[in-house]
């Protein structure tokens, strides 16, 4: 049996950046739960629950990572501002923000593109046990395939498989309850004009509402497509089913000119909000980068830039020589740049979904484009 330097579980973002950073100089094994490099029709559930936009944070790491977007990942809408709506209020504030908006599923196909051939890539391919044997034998991942269930070995093992990380779970580490969210989002065939709020002008739309959510929800103009989201605390009190919540979103947006028709395809997914403390770097020989590690933004749930940092800094401590342990804490030094930029966002985090002090800011209309 074969023996990788490195399994890879998840081949998102990070999953993806990692193992083409490592491809070229160690032996990887990128393994993905779906069929990415099968392009699904839009807006079904095989896509993930992703609105698609890639923040100023995460193009200034593709810059570093010298990688420029394929224009087959790029959406012909591309909005200059985003919306700030408390629902519960009715206060409205339009901001700049120069997000790129994207395909998801196109972007992780690009992704996927860009791998040397050290990286070999199996889909269809569900993780259902990883053991540690020891040095010498390493990691043991056994692997549920269309086929049947085999198993695989490595030196060492990568969890990028997001919020609901298996590997992560299966390392004895899972996210506490109070920073996991259910991500909810229907998404509506549109004429891509359509969905442009009372304005009048292509823009995405943040709403919020304390009854509904303590995050918030979203609505993102597609080519072809509008998505309407929202983020929900898994252990909510609400009692509402998602249906009904849906629908009484919807009738909430439609007083402010967001208008949605037809029926809709329904997607869902794990987030997380997390704290500094709920990072886990991992253990020795197995890691978790990306979301998988609780690297995302818990003001925005922005992840891409996280996703690509993390990535990047655990391929330059493999890399490094080390092994073990001594990657771990090289893992951990270059994080730290990270972990404070997330505990600066839990500061912002306060007052954005404080709803006095979110009507406060929005009052003032500091940062606001004065045309919104």
């Amino acid at each position: 049996m074969a023996v990788f330097d490195v399994i890879i579980v998840g081949a998102g973002p990070a999953g993806s950046t990692l193992a083409r950073l490592l491809g070229g100089q160690r032996s990887v094994l990128l393994l993905e739960a779906r069929n990415i490099l099968d392009a699904p029709p839009s807006g079904t559930s095989r896509e993930k629950c992703c609105g698609g936009l890639l923040a100023p944070d995460a193009q200034a790491m593709l810059r570093r990572l010298d990688l420029q977007l394929s224009n087959a990942a790029l959406d012909s809408r591309q909005p200059l501002a985003v919306r700030a709506l408390d629902l519960a209020t009715g206060q409205s504030r339009l901001y700049p923000r120069e997000y790129v908006n994207m395909d998801r599923p196109a972007f992780e196909r690009w992704l996927l593109s860009l791998l040397p051939e050290g990286a070999a890539v199996r889909e269809n391919a569900r993780v259902v046990s990883v053991l540690w044997s020891d040095a010498s034998s390493g990691w043991h991942v056994r692997v549920r395939e269309p086929y049947g269930v085999r198993e695989e070995r490595s030196r060492l093992l990568v969890a990028a498989d997001g919020a609901g990380s298996i590997v992560r779970r299966l390392l004895g580490s899972p996210p506490r309850p109070e920073c996991r969210y259910l991500a909810v989002q229907d998404v509506f065939e549109s004429n891509g004009s359509d969905n442009r709020g009372v304005s009048g002008r292509d823009e995405y739309l943040a709403f919020f509402h304390p009854t509904i959510t303590d995050f918030y929800g979203w609505v993102i103009p597609k080519r072809d497509r509008t998505l309407l989201g929202v983020l929900l605390p898994s252990r909510s009190r609400r009692n509402d089913p998602i249906p009904l919540l849906m629908t009484s979103i919807r009738e909430r947006l439609a007083w402010y000119g967001h208008v949605f028709s037809g029926p809709a395809k329904r997607q869902g997914g794990c987030a997380l909000r997390p704290k500094p403390e709920d990072v886990f770097l991992g253990v020795n020989g197995a890691f978790c980068v990306g979301e998988a590690a609780g690297f995302i933004s818990p003001s925005s749930a922005e992840g891409f830039s996280y996703a690509f940092s993390s990535a990047e800094a655990l391929a330059a401590s493999i890399l490094g020589g080390f092994s073990g342990r001594n990657i771990l804490a090289d893992y951990a030094a270059r994080t730290r740049r990270l972990r404070l930029n997330m505990l600066a966002k839990n500061w912002k985090a306060r007052v954005m979904y404080s709803p006095p002090l979110r009507r406060l800011v929005m009052r003032s209309g500091i940062f606001a484009d004065r045309r919104g």
